[in-house]
């Protein structure tokens, strides 16, 4: 049976956007990335994918935020 999403995707996405643009893309570690989102490497790849996509994520998120402005 599958679990349950535990952890707010949008949050965890900003933390990993301030890990992007504190170390650059190349720079960040999956295991930085974990630490910042507080999730663990399975909860991410499940739900997000890969470090690339997070970044694409983030890029998506960022833009986001900058049309609320």
């Amino acid at each position: 049976m599958a679990r349950n999403i535990e952890f707010n995707e949008e949050v965890a996405i900003q933390k990993a956007m301030e890990v992007f643009w504190e170390k650059g893309y190349y720079a960040t570690s999956m295991r930085d990335l974990t630490d910042a989102m507080k999730i663990n490497s399975s909860s991410l790849y499940n739900t997000i994918g890969d470090k690339h996509q997070l970044f694409l994520k983030c890029i998506d998120h960022y833009i986001a935020v900058k049309k609320k402005i």
